[in-house]
């Protein structure tokens, strides 16, 4: 079964790089050794069924192998689309598999507290709501998202059965007494008041709860501060599980996020950045001009900065699309971001951001916050700062 499974996984990533396929596993067991081949059923096979399909293939794929995967086709995501969720056309990796059985198990069996974690495009949303739509087959089930309900949020909401998704500022003691389960989406963002009502209902009423969270994706002072995660690592009765393999983000988008956030990281192998564009702008008017283009042509989804109520800045000239606070939790395909003279570098090389004019705001946090969302191609639109531009380039060429 273990086998047919994984072939089946293996088929679902295949079929959008191959129209033809043919899935091989060998199996060795101390003497005994088995060919089995998966064509919609696993049958046993022999050595030569195998050679002569070898014979057939005149070219083959032995390095770049990850290059051909796109990761828009085969990633799905529950709340950018949701009707791919809905239909369950996606697979879980091993590791998603794993967690979820156990937190499952953890949640059937009792009113358990279950932490899951890990960094930008691990899969924690899609395996958050996976569990979630399994567990309202068994009780009433609630996901608080802590953070603006997007498009998606609504769609599942209309057709997600035994789920409600409901925003975190939503949250009161009457309604969430009726849940069974409780699952929180961004938890490090919830405020402590919500945080005690949600563990009121699992202590007093046998709710079972799970915690989805990324410190790093903390956007402001009051959120680093409250360190909800580790609020919750304090209990004796909380589990934590991490995601640690990344399935959203082209790797080499990440390796490049990880690279400008400090220059003096030392990567394995020499990259140079084909998925990513640097691009420079010498004013905000000629920045919003490629902007369109990029969005109108070129399929790209353009975020900005969250702005300041109080406080003007020159980030306010872009604000027309939507913010770094209204995507939390989504994912694009192709993202353009911006970077101006808010950004620079220290002297050991590491990525810093000013005050922003809501001095809770932590710029550089907002910046992790909209790069990360991006899985297959990153644009950083560069305005008037000529230094961070050419450093920026010096990345994406491998020079630094």
């Amino acid at each position: 079964n273990r086998i047919e499974r994984q072939l089946e996984r293996n088929r679902y990533y295949l079929k959008h790089i191959a129209d033809c396929i043919y899935s091989f596993t060998f199996v060795k067991d101390n003497e005994t050794q088995h060919l089995y081949q998966y064509d919609g059923t696993l049958k046993e096979c022999s050595l030569k069924q195998l050679t002569n399909v070898l014979r057939k293939m005149d070219e083959y794929v032995d390095e770049n192998i990850e290059g051909l995967f796109k990761p828009g086709d085969y990633l799905v995501s529950p709340l950018n689309t949701p009707q791919k969720f809905l239909e369950n056309k996606y697979y879980l990796t091993s590791q998603q598999e794993e967690i979820k059985t156990d937190i499952l198990k953890a949640l059937r069996n009792s009113n358990a507290l279950r932490g899951l974690t890990g960094a930008a495009g691990t899969g924690k949303t899609l395996l958050l709501y996976d569990i979630a739509r399994e567990l309202g087959s068994y009780g009433k089930t609630c996901i608080v998202h802590c953070g603006v309900l997007s498009d998606g949020h609504y769609q599942l909401n209309r057709r997600l059965p035994h789920v409600d998704i409901i925003s975190a500022k939503d949250v009161n003691e009457s309604a969430m007494r009726n849940y069974q389960y409780i699952f929180v989406d961004e938890t490090q963002r919830i405020y402590p008041d919500t945080l005690e009502i949600i563990l009121d209902v699992y202590e007093k009423r046998g709710a079972g709860c799970v915690f989805s969270y990324d410190y790093m994706q903390v956007l402001s002072h009051k959120e680093l501060d409250r360190n909800i995660p580790a609020v919750l690592g304090k209990r004796n009765d909380f589990i934590e599980k991490t995601l640690t393999d990344r399935i959203r983000t082209n790797k080499e988008i990440a390796l490049f996020i990880n690279k400008i956030r400090n220059l003096k990281l030392k990567q394995e192998e020499q990259t140079r950045f084909k998925n990513v564009d640097i691009i420079y702008a010498d004013s905000y008017a000629e920045a919003g001009e490629i902007i369109e283009y990029y969005c109108g042509e070129k399929d790209y989804t353009f975020i900005s900065y969250t702005t300041s109520k109080f406080k003007s800045n020159p980030i306010d000239y872009l604000s027309g699309y939507d913010n770094t606070h209204r995507v939390i939790g989504q994912e694009f395909d192709n993202v353009i971001f911006s970077m101006d003279e808010n950004f620079r570098y220290s002297e050991d090389g590491r990525l810093q951001g000013r005050i922003h004019p809501n001095p809770d705001y932590i710029f550089y946090r907002l910046w992790y916050q909209g790069v990360s969302r991006a899985r297959e191609r990153l644009c950083i639109l560069v305005i008037k700062n000529k230094k961070l531009f050419a450093t920026l380039l010096s990345v994406k060429n491998g020079d630094i």
